[in-house]
């Protein structure tokens, strides 16, 4: 199987797999990078010289992570994580090795898979929300449990993030009209699931991407200055648990699982963490 038909396989099968059981993302992607190097086995030196940049950086955020154990509260939960970031981050460096040297007629299969698998996705969001989650009851094995549309928030977030391929191809072809028809139907099927993070993020990142499209290079510089300095300041200037408690007061109509995700991936430091911690439990 060529490199070109098995990321069609994947774009395909990724929104609605992301939608119904989010978690199975990473073992696929885990196969993908593997059946890739059976293709292919000098994987490792197409990513040494065409990404080494961005194996840097991934490096460098995974060690971050491992080291982030020593003022962590759960240190084997950081070094976990920190280990699970390095592994998929090599799945995903294969896996982008693979597309870069497609020619173009692959470029163009996965593309239109990457297409197909969103309007799957969509569809299968719709039967879940409209019918009353069938498709997870099948998978859990509960018919009569009832079931929040919280359950969603995952895979809104996948969906917010696999939109942008079909979208960049049809951009890239000028198809701008129905680049925009895909982007307002994934708008309002975020709107539908009331996903705060994941509608906040596809509105960011269509403004990052007409900032990019005008000024490439300095918006890339810009994204990666900020992330680095991101990674640097979170551990050093944690949110105190007052500054969290008042932002819910103040913000009162914010799901309280936003709250949550803030002191959890930024840390939380004050009367319910010991001085010394830094970082709360999570490692990233």
């Amino acid at each position: 199987m060529s490199d070109a038909r098995l990321l069609a396989a994947a774009a395909a099968i990724m929104p609605s797999l992301g939608v119904v059981a989010p978690l199975g993302m990473a073992p696929l992607l885990s196969i993908v990078a593997a059946l890739l190097v059976l293709v292919e086995p000098r994987r490792a030196s197409m990513i040494a010289r065409q990404l080494w940049a961005v194996a840097l950086v991934l490096a460098a955020l995974a060690l971050w992570g491992a080291l982030s154990a020593g003022w962590s509260l759960i240190p084997g939960h950081s070094l976990l994580e920190a280990t699970r970031l390095a592994l998929i981050a090599a799945a995903g460096l294969i896996a982008t090795a693979a597309a870069l040297s497609l020619n173009d007629a692959g470029r163009r299969m996965v593309a239109r898979a990457s297409l197909v698998g969103l309007m799957l996705g969509l569809a299968v969001i719709a039967i879940e929300v409209f019918a009353d989650f069938p498709l997870r009851r099948l998978l859990s094995g509960s018919a009569s449990r009832a079931i929040a549309l919280a359950a969603l928030d995952r895979g809104a977030i996948v969906l917010s993030l696999v939109c942008w391929p079909p979208i960049l191809h049809l951009a890239v072809r000028r198809q701008w009209l129905a680049a925009g028809l895909l982007f307002a139907t994934t708008l309002a099927a975020l709107i539908r699931l009331i996903s705060l993070s994941a509608l906040l993020g596809l509105l960011f990142a269509a403004a990052i991407f007409a900032l990019a499209w005008w000024r490439p290079r300095t918006t890339a510089m810009l994204l990666a200055g900020g992330f680095a300095a991101l990674t640097v300041a979170l551990p050093l200037c944690p949110p105190t648990r007052d500054a969290v408690l008042s932002l819910s007061k103040a913000a009162p109509a914010m799901p309280s699982s936003t709250h949550h995700s803030r002191m959890a991936s930024c840390g939380c430091s004050g009367s319910t963490a010991p001085s010394s911690s830094r970082f709360g439990g999570k490692s990233m």
